[in-house]
């Protein structure tokens, strides 16, 4: 993940190693929690704020919230889909074979630039 340079700061740069190659779809807190622990004068407010640097700059995805720990993030923004448990939030890759057509009478005048499935239900430990 590249941030531009006259942005990187030790804060960036613990979020960014924390966040590379990472599968989890880690939440805000989550992530706090780890970096925190190698940065104690750390916030939240700037874990949530490099966050929303990281998702404009295209470098992460936010996910919809579920579960109990809400909304998760997502280093990896190459395209693939989501299984998502209501329950406890836990996030699941998944690459769903086929494309998935919007006819043009359906899109209600949407140009679609990228498109994603996330499929909600109950993971085994939630069962």
């Amino acid at each position: 993940m590249i941030v531009k340079q006259q942005h990187r700061t030790a804060q960036r740069e613990a979020i960014l190693a924390f966040l590379d190659g990472n599968k989890t779809h880690p939440s805000v807190g989550e992530i706090y929690d780890a970096v925190s622990k190698q940065l104690t004068t750390i916030s939240l407010a700037t874990v949530y704020n490099t966050l929303l640097l990281l998702k404009k700059q295209g470098l992460i995805r936010e996910l919809p919230a579920a579960g109990r720990l809400g909304t998760r993030f997502d280093p990896d923004v190459t395209p693939h889909d989501h299984l998502i448990c209501s329950e406890c939030g836990t996030v699941v890759d998944i690459k769903l074979s086929g494309n998935v057509e919007v006819p043009e009478e359906r899109r209600q005048g949407f140009d679609i630039n990228e498109m994603s499935v996330n499929i909600y239900g109950l993971c085994l430990l939630c069962k």
